[in-house]
């Protein structure tokens, strides 16, 4: 892209390493956290209590007895939740409404550009609307792949790519319509000989974060597939980051940080400055897998 108004961010200035690496005080997660748009992170902690935190540790359970995977907001201020039985969403008034049952126990879960929720099933990502609760399928893996079931995903800065990791065969990719239908069968993007990516991140450059189960570590990769470790948790496994979200640059949270739920030490949070900001930064990008 070209360089206009407003703020700027040059990729070729980009970190290669995390700045900086801190615990949230009273935030808490287990595989999914969600920024809202007054500055909140929401979380489940190790009692099945949805939690509520400021960056500067002021919190408060908000509602109690529910289980979920990756969570996310949506612009109406629905908190919509990947559980076993399907989509479940926690409105502003702390009313839990189910919006969809669905066969194979979703998982990954993020709010698209279209306000449509999306979702891991066991072999597609799906698109399922929040007010009938119909889901189709939008990528899917090809039959030719061996043991693989899809986990986690996120989209490209531009949303004409998905990237999906996997529970077996690493990240996959696949180009999409305008309408973020997959124009083919997900192909393997990066091959990971353990592969357990339980959260996918993308940030404005194209850079996509993926932590892996298998090997207690956050991989960083370039839009062409080539990973590098970019967090070791693997002498210290508690420390593990489950799934991976941006901040949004409102209360604390910060757009160039990543936001990992550690549930093996306490479903406490993990900040990573990474110095880039979010796939959804409202700037121009310079020197970005474009150009």
């Amino acid at each position: 892209g070209g360089v206009g108004e407003g703020p700027i961010f040059d990729c070729a200035l980009a970190p290669s390493m995390p700045v900086s690496t801190q615990t949230i005080p009273g935030a808490r997660g287990y595989h999914g956290l969600a920024v809202d748009q007054v500055g909140l992170i929401s979380g489940l902690d190790s009692s099945y209590n949805l939690v509520q935190s400021t960056h500067d540790g002021t919190w408060s359970p908000f509602l109690s007895n529910l289980q979920a995977e990756q969570i996310a907001f949506a612009a109406d201020g629905n908190l919509f939740m990947a559980a076993s039985n399907g989509i479940l969403a926690v409105t502003p008034s702390a009313q839990v409404l189910t919006v969809s049952t669905l066969s194979d126990s979703p998982y990954g879960l993020r709010i698209g550009p279209d306000e449509m929720i999306y979702t891991t099933s066991i072999a597609e990502v799906l698109r399922v609307d929040p007010a009938s609760g119909a889901d189709e399928p939008v990528a899917t893996l090809p039959k030719s792949v061996g043991f693989a079931y899809v986990h986690s995903f996120d989209w490209s800065p531009s949303f004409d790519r998905i990237y999906v990791g996997t529970i077996g065969s690493g990240l996959f990719v696949a180009d999409l319509d305008p309408s973020y239908n997959a124009l083919a069968p997900l192909e393997q993007l990066t091959p990971f000989s353990d592969s357990w990516i339980d959260g996918v991140a993308v940030d404005a450059c194209g850079n996509i974060y993926a932590a892996n189960y298998s090997t207690s570590q956050l991989f960083k990769i370039t839009p062409d597939g080539v990973p590098t470790v970019y967090v070791d948790w693997s002498s210290t496994f508690e420390q593990y980051g489950h799934g991976v979200i941006f901040g949004n640059g409102v209360g604390g949270f910060r757009e160039d940080a990543l936001y990992l739920p550690q549930p093996y030490n306490d479903h406490t949070v993990l900040e990573v400055v990474v110095g880039v900001p979010s796939r959804s930064f409202g700037g121009t990008v310079v020197n970005g897998p474009s150009e």
